[in-house]
């Protein structure tokens, strides 16, 4: 469901599966060579793959609506190009199913060749086949998940809270991103050079001949080498210790990189009321980005935290009000509530629980209900065990019989939720 943003009112081998683990340099290198691709969460995908592929791509993106993909398919096969299928859903056309099984015939010239659909066309290994799905969480069965590999895009809790610490920071102090971002580019740069200098004096030393004592060239190109190394391992102590202060510092604007992770999460769960209700994570960034831009500033760190954590809260709760239903908006509301509160380490699971459960437990209270004329037995039973959720209803059964008049008008009332509850109990 597309939205338009609403500031604050107040203006190689096919094969798949579900997680593998770290994406680790060696894994996604392994992955490329290997397998095709079956990607969710389109955006990520897409650009993950085209800054990949660069413009081999080009104009091998296709669906399989498109009247003309079976015959680029073909061309992308037999010279070895990469190709995409976009917006795939839980049904893949079998016309392919000969290339994500690799059914690959060898031919006594040693042609390798593939059938599709009534054609036999030459084959190139150098062919890499990627499927992109917008579906959240599609149900692949066994026969696609044992021809693909499917990989996960969707963003993580972790990582969102790491991409929006990084918006907050790039916002309040550019420069310490600025910083941040260098030497991570220097650390990398050092790093590699390091890799260099032990793969050049390898070399060297495997290459030698006779007594290497005796050989000028390779004991300079050692000397050069260690002096290197040494100036490098320091630099990398030195950037150690820069990151850790730099982190300390960053460390202070992450409540709002929670915060803001907190927050779309609970709009990502919408969908599982009414599937109109989805948000992208790119709309929410905007709308992220409108809350650092408008929230007002403030002389201490902490009140600026302060502000932006209101504005953000009250800017998601707007924007995602423009789409929802009127019966949704209250339980958008406690969502977002109860998740904050979840969050700051201050919810009650065992009285949330109670909340939206009651009293399940099947034995009775050894108290009987004094009531019965007026009081139903499982309100009674509900009342008996909220006096063990805590010390603030303690007194509450003492209280509703030596108040009963008060309580059941009341209990009497149209809505009682909207007028204030008897005597000590609103205290």
């Amino acid at each position: 469901m597309k939205k338009t943003l609403n500031p604050r009112a107040d203006n190689s081998s096919p094969h798949a599966c579900s997680y593998c683990g770290a994406f680790t340099l060696d894994f996604r290198t392994k992955m490329i060579q290997q397998i095709w691709h079956a990607d969710l969460e389109t955006k990520g995908a897409i650009n993950w793959i085209k800054k990949k592929e660069g413009k081999q791509l080009e104009g091998r993106v296709r669906t399989f609506n498109d009247s003309d993909f079976l015959k680029q398919l073909e061309l992308a096969i037999q010279y070895g190009f990469p190709f995409l299928f976009e917006n795939v859903d839980e049904y893949i056309d079998p016309v392919i199913d000969p290339v994500l099984e690799r059914t690959i015939i060898s031919t006594p010239g040693g042609r390798k060749v593939v059938k599709l659909g009534d054609k036999d066309i030459e084959w190139d290994d150098n062919f890499r086949l990627y499927l992109v799905s917008k579906l959240p969480n599609p149900a692949y069965g066994p026969e696609v998940s044992g021809k693909t590999m499917i990989i996960n895009y969707s963003v993580t809790e972790q990582g969102l809270q790491a991409q929006l610490l990084n918006a907050t920071v790039a916002h309040e102090r550019p420069d310490l991103e600025e910083q941040r971002e260098t030497l991570v580019r220097d650390t990398s740069d050092n790093k590699a050079l390091l890799k260099q200098l032990e793969d050049t004096l390898l070399r060297e030393l495997s290459n030698a001949t006779g007594n290497i004592l005796d050989n000028i060239d390779l004991v300079t190109t050692l000397e050069n080498t260690k002096a290197k190394a040494t100036e490098i391992f320091s630099k990398l102590a030195m950037a150690r210790e820069t990151t850790k202060e730099i982190e300390t510092l960053r460390g202070r604007y992450f409540p709002a990189a929670k915060r803001g992770a907190i927050l779309f999460f609970v709009l990502s769960c919408l969908s599982a009321i009414n599937n109109m209700y989805e948000y992208s994570l790119g709309s929410f960034m905007e709308v992220f980005q409108i809350s650092l831009d408008t929230s007002p500033k403030a002389p201490s760190l902490d009140g600026r935290l302060k502000n932006i954590l209101e504005a953000l809260t009250f800017d998601l709760y707007n924007y995602s009000c423009t789409g929802l239903f009127e019966k949704h908006k209250l339980m958008l509301s406690f969502q977002m509530t109860i998740r904050i509160l979840d969050g700051e380490k201050q919810l009650d699971h065992g009285q949330l629980d109670f909340f939206l459960k009651g009293n399940l437990s099947l034995e009775k209270a050894e108290k009987l209900n004094p009531f019965v004329d007026w009081f139903p037995e499982q309100g009674w039973q509900d009342l008996m065990r909220m006096v063990d959720l805590g010390q603030q209803f303690r007194d509450m059964v003492a209280h509703f019989e030596g108040n009963e008049a008060e309580w059941r008008a009341w209990y009497d009332e149209e809505k009682p939720e909207e007028i204030s509850m008897p005597g000590m109990m609103m205290k």
